[in-house]
């Protein structure tokens, strides 16, 4: 699902827009014959800014239909994953731009790999490293705790001196606890 197969727009998310605050979202399956996961997601993310972003994926139609909405104070920005296409709409009708983007998913993964095995072998540090993957599979699985729940999560960093004994981050304690 959303989890496993969506990863790297959570990934996007927080790298372009900041640290999550609330997580709210709806996941099922709507396809007939036998699925693993959720075939069609939906999530909404607040990130600290105010700003309110929009992940939509569709196992049918796969890349092509994976969207990015970002919604705020001076517009919406929309990204469509399948077309390699970015519009912005500024409030009001001020302004509406589309562009679209001269690479693919394919090249960004490479380009992601390519640094990784650069950083390897000449000992430098990664742009994302443990922690900044372990702070988005956070935030994924926050997203699937509140399909399940059908509630909004209301992300914190404190929760208790448990979890961080534990060296747990505060967002898994919150996805965890009961």
């Amino acid at each position: 699902g959303l989890v496993v197969d969506g990863i790297q727009w959570f990934d996007a998310l927080r790298w372009l827009f900041g640290k999550p605050v609330e997580v709210s979202a709806m996941g099922g399956n709507v396809y007939p014959g036998p699925t693993e996961a959720e075939d069609v997601n939906a999530a909404l993310v607040r990130v600290e800014n105010g700003a309110v972003v929009q992940i939509s994926t569709d196992a049918l139609r796969g890349p092509e239909a994976t969207r990015i909405d970002v919604v705020g104070t001076d517009g919406t920005l929309c990204w469509s994953a399948g077309e390699n296409r970015i519009a912005l709409h500024r409030l009001g009708g001020r302004e509406r731009r589309e562009e679209h983007l001269p690479v693919t998913e394919e090249e960004i993964d490479g380009a992601e790999l390519r640094h990784f095995f650069a950083c390897v072998l000449t000992g430098r540090t990664p742009m994302a490293d443990g922690s900044e993957g372990r702070a988005t599979l956070a935030l994924a699985l926050a997203v699937r705790r509140a399909a399940k729940l059908r509630r909004a999560l209301t992300l914190s960093d404190d929760l208790g001196r448990l979890g961080r004994r534990r060296g747990i981050s505060p967002v898994l304690r919150l996805v965890h606890a009961n």
